[in-house]
């Protein structure tokens, strides 16, 4: 319990946590792979939310600006009766 409370007050930086968060894509195709893979990453992550969390996130999705948050929001919606 006491290292969840040490964790829990830790203020992270960002240099604390190594990452290699480079995109070697030397095309638009891809590129477009990368942007599939997140795609579907997000739809495994989706289907562990509870049912009020997925539609609160598809609500916000659908109601944002951007075309390409609607168009990920479409995406999604065919996942949310996954659990």
């Amino acid at each position: 319990m006491a290292d969840y409370l040490w964790l829990r007050n830790k203020k992270m930086k960002e240099e604390d946590i190594q990452v290699n968060n480079e995109v070697k894509a030397t095309s638009v195709g891809e590129l477009a792979e990368e942007l599939q893979a997140m795609r579907f990453a997000f739809a495994v992550l989706f289907t562990q939310l509870s049912p009020d969390v997925k539609n609160g996130i598809l609500f916000q999705l659908n109601e944002a600006q951007p075309d390409a948050a609607k168009r990920l929001g479409g995406f999604l919606s065919q996942f949310k009766d996954i659990n």
